[in-house]
């Protein structure tokens, strides 16, 4: 792990430096290559107060703690991070896993009646066919709106996409977010 240490308003000591990699290097395990930490130390009067910024992985971290001893400050700045960073890694376990608990999902006695196939006697050729069931999560009322509007709440909010209505067209519309985090328009044609 590269560190940049920055200390204000106070001299930073070698063994300060020293306690600092010591404890954000048990960090390192848990990102792949090289990972980036960028720590700043500040004395405010009775107030010792440490900042991180880490890159790694394509994430960033970024934690403050403080305290009236900046080696305390450290310690809790450590277990916050560590939690931090495993929280983030079960976030993205759990996107991982999704995929495969939609698999576990699908059903797999596909006879002919779900399939609405009912003369067919020999079904071996269907049971590459992925059946999903689908779990209705959200409710919400159609707001007319423009498509400036709904860029814009969009934009705001962390959703992938927004149904709305049209106030130009009365038509309903999807915007939904591009990889290159631009938007998307869905018009129907009816």
């Amino acid at each position: 792990m590269e560190f940049n240490i920055t200390a204000r308003r106070f001299d930073l000591s070698s063994n300060l430096r020293e306690y600092v990699i010591e404890k954000f290097s048990k960090l390192d395990k848990y990102f792949r290559g090289t990972a980036r930490a960028e720590v700043t130390m500040v004395v405010e009067k009775h107030r010792q107060i440490i900042e991180i910024s880490l890159h790694g992985n394509k994430t960033n971290f970024i934690g403050k703690e403080e305290s009236g001893d900046m080696y305390s400050s450290i310690d809790a700045l450590v277990s916050s991070m560590v939690k931090q960073i495993k929280r983030n890694k079960e976030k993205r376990w759990d996107r991982v896993t999704k995929v495969g608990k939609f698999s576990e999902t699908l059903v797999k006695e596909s006879n002919a009646a779900e399939l609405n196939a009912p003369d067919l006697e020999d079904t071996s050729d269907l049971e590459d066919v992925p059946r999903f069931r689908i779990i209705p999560e959200k409710k919400f009322a159609l707001k007319p709106m423009s498509v400036d509007e709904a860029a814009l709440q969009l934009y705001v909010m962390s959703e992938h996409f927004l149904v709305f209505r049209d106030a130009q067209t009365d038509k309903i519309n999807v915007l939904y977010r591009r990889k290159d985090n631009n938007f998307g328009l869905i018009e129907p044609e009816i």
